[in-house]
């Protein structure tokens, strides 16, 4: 196997979306852990959402190669790699008395604890004088507006802090995610980004931290994030050395229009974020991420989430693959101006922070306190990058333990320890092994999408196929596959990877649009009214499409009906135990999928395109008896008002049948009582 961490290669790729602008409130992700009604932007039903995110991709691994060489460092610390045993690698940063970074340790002075297993370490590559990669991402609410009106500022300190060689990924956040741009840190591209960036709306952390995450390491997301993503930018114009001329609008790229309505080339889901005088761009030899560059995310936000279609929990399990340390700077009061000294905002002030604390601990970062002078501020964001510039790269190898599943992934608690005294040490306190190999995955389906958009179509076949070979849990993967098949003019031997695709996450607009291609061309036009119609209801406008059909078959007698049918988001459990979440993904896919497959529904990837939220209120799987589960199926609307409720008990998670049949009698409840609402 390869290793478990690894320096990730490859800018993100996501497509731009223009939400509506009216403000509703919505329910929360955690109601438990948050105020129980928050403030969304909802899009408007039935504008065309953009096409969805794809792929991108992973851990510091060569596309054409099962594990990546380390690059050229001293002999004495070359790490030398075993077939077949896995290796976890660690970041962790040495500091003396006064702070200052410690040089010179090897693999004898650091010893690490996995799990209350003491393991020698076999490779410490040294840290020195090298640039740094950051995501800086900084929260735009209007939360923000009322309580920390300073952030611009403030996340202009932190581009001052970076060295000359060092290169920034600024990245604004609200309910939408972005524009964001790499640059150096003097580029007056970065600041225009700040400058620019308006103040309102809801906030997406939990998603914003996954897409910055994904492109400081230049991977992929688990999931679709496109419909709250911005990536269009304006570059600025200099004039006379003073401020920013923004001069005349760029003008379009002539791509050609697509012949008649259906799935085209530009309905690809692959865009990139905009890089700047090469800047974010570093590889090593092969495609890989340059491996003498540290690697952050620092994040300006009061930490409350409120429009995310991810969970805590969620995030946590994606920040647990990766090897990138997290400092949160704590901004703001959740709840802004006045409302900040209630009792229900103090309570989210207080888990907002907990969960700051909790991804610096994981990560290897560290937790700040944005408050105070800025001569204050300025020492922390000093302090980060002295961190980041003694960080060590660790190797050891872990104990064998059974894994239950391929899919299972297992929690780790690990700890690093020096062999010196009068030392700190900041490395992250806690990994996720799992039995599929996540990170090849993401890294072959990067570049497996660079290449469908430079024309190397059996090159991106290649990359998709070891997408689905390391990982076939991740749906873009057979995505991709499908996808470069039918540009090969092959529908039929695409059509196996896209049922693949449409059974792991069935909400996806972009997935349904190709799938009324290949139905079309397959000669199946009832399934091609189908995916017409969940494509529709996915946020895709297939108004041309229908016509197209309407000319060729009778159209379902009910096809008003079912574009006029209620559109769910389905939410799984708000828990924040990462593992607790994954155990638990096989329900949230069945309800997605028969969600999908209901007349009465349509399914949404994002919240902020539903009319009601499908919630799964999900006990300890183990509480009642191993494998069985205790959980309620529940639909809320906007106004976070419970409409309708009912068991949904699973006596083994491990069976699928099982779970397909719960989930089978609690949405035949649910269509009950839509039949007697309307």
């Amino acid at each position: 196997m390869v290793p478990v961490w690894g320096v990730a290669s490859y800018r993100w790729i996501l497509d731009p979306v223009s939400l509506g602008q009216n403000f509703v409130p919505w329910r929360t992700q955690d109601d438990e852990n948050q105020p129980s009604v928050r403030w969304g932007v909802r899009s408007t039903r039935g504008a065309a959402l953009g096409t969805l995110v794809a792929l991108v991709s992973a851990a510091g691994v060569a596309l054409a190669a099962s594990a990546a060489a380390p690059g050229a460092h001293p002999q004495e610390q070359r790490p030398a790699y075993r077939a077949s045993v896995e290796i976890v690698r660690l970041h962790a940063a040495v500091l003396d008395g006064d702070g200052n970074p410690v040089t010179g340790l090897t693999a004898r002075d650091f010893v690490v604890v996995d799990d209350g297993v003491e393991h020698d370490v076999a490779f410490a590559l040294s840290p020195g004088d090298t640039p740094i990669d950051v995501a800086l991402l900084f929260d735009q609410s209007d939360s923000i507006r009322q309580s920390a009106p300073t952030v611009k500022r403030d996340a202009r300190a932190f581009l001052d802090a970076l060295g000359p060689g060092d290169c920034a990924f600024v990245l604004p956040f609200q309910h939408r995610i972005g524009p964001g741009i790499w640059g150096p840190p003097a580029d007056p591209s970065l600041l225009q980004i700040i400058d620019l960036a308006r103040l309102e709306g809801g906030t997406s952390f939990n998603d914003a931290l996954m897409v910055g995450l994904a492109e400081v390491q230049q991977w992929n997301v688990p999931d679709v994030l496109a419909a709250q993503v911005v990536t269009e930018y304006q570059q600025p114009a200099i004039a006379g050395g003073v401020g920013i001329n923004f001069g005349p609008p760029e003008e379009p790229l002539d791509e050609p229009e697509p012949e008649g309505p259906g799935f085209s080339r530009a309905d690809l889901p692959f865009r990139v974020f905009g890089a700047n005088s090469g800047c974010g761009g570093s590889r090593a030899a092969g495609g890989g991420a340059s491996p003498d560059r540290r690697k952050a995310l620092v994040v300006l936000s009061d930490g409350v989430d409120t429009t995310s279609a991810h969970t805590f929990g969620e995030l946590l399990g994606f920040v647990h693959q990766t090897d990138v340390p997290i400092f949160p700077v704590g901004i703001g009061l959740p709840g802004g101006g006045a409302q900040a000294r209630s009792r229900e905002a103090e309570r989210a002030a207080r888990i907002a922070e907990s969960r700051l604390e909790t991804l610096a601990e994981s990560t290897g970062g560290k937790y700040i306190v944005g408050s105070g002078s800025e001569t204050r501020l300025r020492e922390a964001y000093d302090e980060i990058v002295t961190i980041l510039r003694g960080s060590y790269l660790l190797g050891y190898y872990p104990q064998n333990r059974d894994e239950s599943t391929p899919a299972q992934t297992h929690e780790h608690h690990v700890e690093v320890k020096l062999r010196r005294s009068g030392l700190r040490v900041f490395a992250r306190s806690e990994y996720y092994r799992s039995g599929r190999d996540t990170h090849t995955a993401r890294s072959a389906l990067r570049r497996g999408a660079e290449l469908a958009l430079d024309g190397d179509l059996n090159g991106a076949l290649a990359a998709a196929r070891r997408a689905v070979f390391s990982d076939p849990g991740l749906w873009d993967g057979s995505f991709l596959q499908a996808a470069v098949l039918w540009m090969q003019h092959d529908p039929g031997a695409a059509l196996a990877p896209l049922r693949q695709a449409l059974w792991l996450e069935p909400g996806v607009a972009a997935t349904q649009q190709l799938a009324w291609q290949l139905s079309v061309e397959l000669g199946d036009l009832e399934s091609a009214w189908d995916h017409a119609i969940r494509a529709q209801l996915a946020g895709a406008d297939m108004d041309a499409e229908m016509e197209l059909l309407g000319a060729r078959s009778v159209p379902p007698e009910d096809l008003e009906a079912r574009l006029n049918v209620p559109r769910v988001f389905v939410e799984g459990p708000r828990s924040d135990d990462p593992e607790h979440y994954a155990r638990l993904a096989a329900v949230v896919r069945a309800l997605s999928r028969a969600a999908s497959d209901s007349p009465l529904l349509g399914l949404v990837r994002y919240p902020l395109d539903a009319d009601y939220f499908l919630y799964i209120e999900a006990d300890d799987p183990d509480r009642r008896s191993p494998g069985a589960l205790e959980s309620r199926l529940e639909l809320y609307n906007y106004a976070d008002r419970r409409l309708w409720r009912q068991d949904m008990d699973i006596d083994d998670l491990a069976s699928e049948q099982a779970i397909a049949d719960a989930v089978r009698r609690a949405l035949a409840g649910l269509e009950e009582w839509l039949t007697k609402e309307r």
